[in-house]
């Protein structure tokens, strides 16, 4: 499949090796892309052998495309140095600080080297040590692809995700955690000696926890046999502390937190977006499209649904007499009520009202609540009533029998 292929290629070497400068000739090679290129071993003794790829041709196509440059070695002094151009690979390799060997003691960093999809860039590699150069190319990398979605649900499930008790449990349990990992490192940090020497002290600290995070990413199937119930229980111990604080607080109800939460989660969602490519324009273009949309929805559905109305009118429904006589007895009851609350609410100027009414007792009965209709009127309405129905029944048998003789005198 095409978003999930392989394209091994490596860099091989042009015709010739490119020389940074006459006295680092014996000292450094450069390798550049070729798409044609095979798996090669480099087994020649070099200080640092630098690796440069041009970019691609920018196309909406390569969204998801990544380049990585993988290092298969036993080799543990493998050293990764990027740069745009191989003179500034060489130049960083000769002015490398302690920061810079901390920054390449991770293991995760070690064997992996990503190049911008669409920019000219180097890697060089400096070991003593046989290693074997491939260089990956994914049109659709799952990484990027898994970014891309998360951003999305996160953008347009921000509303909903601000107001749920789940989301807003499950996020405390894992600031829980996090911070009960935190602690750890606050309370080191507030037992070293305070001076000059503070901040040395501090960072030769954190870079022996660096070396040492290294070493136990390397025996993590150890640590998992050994000492995983003891991490396990400590980070649960901080997820149940969370937990038992949000209970006891409740989620938050105030209308501007949820908005804040919303916003911070829109705002996580766009830049997972934007992380998801190498083709900035496109993103951006996304981000401010999303962002666009999301603020004129509203104006946009309405200004659809009336279009929608305009060019396919809804055919309008006619009342039967049943319905047409429901609703008027729950219209006027209904208004009524209204006009019963208004006359007794401060709004309503009784004395005026009382002078304008023939009737101002029959009036008061209403608003205490009795009918608006008096006993000689409703039975003038039923016997109304009665008549329309007798003139209407015999206005059809008058039809009837009008049709009959029209049919005797055809015969």
């Amino acid at each position: 499949m095409a978003s999930y292929s392989l394209v091994l290629c490596t860099l091989a070497l042009l015709a010739g090796s490119s020389v940074l400068s006459n006295s680092d000739e014996a000292f450094t090679m450069v390798h550049r892309l070729d798409a044609n290129s095979k798996e090669i071993e480099i087994n020649k003794n070099f200080d640092i052998q630098i690796f440069c790829r041009a970019g691609d041709r920018k196309t909406p196509l390569y969204y998801f495309r990544s380049a990585t440059l993988r290092i298969y070695s036993a080799a543990e002094d493998i050293k990764l140095i990027k740069g745009p151009t191989p003179q500034d690979v060489y130049d960083q390799h000769k002015s490398s600080t302690w920061l810079f060997w901390i920054a390449n003691i991770m293991p995760w960093r070690m064997r992996d080297a990503s190049f911008p999809t669409f920019n000219t860039s180097c890697v060089g590699i400096s070991t003593n040590q046989l290693y074997t150069a491939r260089m990956v190319v994914r049109n659709a990398d799952p990484w990027k692809v898994f970014l891309f979605a998360v951003g999305l649900i996160l953008y347009f499930m921000s509303p909903k995700l601000a107001k749920s008790t789940l989301f807003f449990y499950s996020s405390a349990t894992f600031v829980g955690a996090a911070a009960a990992a935190l602690l750890i490192l606050f309370l080191m940090s507030r037992m070293l000696p305070r001076g000059r020497g503070s901040y040395i002290t501090l960072s030769v600290v954190y870079s022996i926890f660096l070396y040492f995070a290294g070493e136990t990413w390397n025996r993590f199937e150890q640590l998992i046999q050994q000492r995983l119930p003891y991490v396990i229980v400590y980070l649960s111990l901080g997820a149940v502390v969370s937990i038992i604080s949000c209970y006891r607080f409740g989620p938050p109800s105030n209308p501007k937190t949820l908005n804040i939460i919303q916003w911070s989660l829109q705002l996580v969602g766009l830049l997972l977006i934007h992380l998801s490519s190498d083709l900035v324009e496109v993103s951006t273009c996304l981000i401010i499209g999303l962002v666009s949309y999301n603020l004129a929805a509203e104006k946009i559905m309405y200004h659809a649904k009336k279009l929608k109305y305009r060019c396919f009118p809804p055919k309008p429904k006619f009342l039967t007499e049943e319905e047409y006589i429901t609703q008027g007895a729950e219209e006027t009851q209904k208004c009524l009520e209204e006009l019963r609350k208004f006359c007794n609410s401060p709004e309503c100027n009784t004395w005026k009202v009382v002078s304008r009414i023939k009737d101002p007792k029959r009036f008061s009965s209403f608003i205490e609540g009795e009918s608006h209709l008096s006993d000689s009127e409703v039975m003038a309405y039923d016997s109304e009533t009665e008549a329309l129905e007798e003139a209407a029944a015999a206005d059809l048998l008058t039809d009837d029998e009008n049709g009959s003789n029209v049919t005797d005198d055809e015969c």
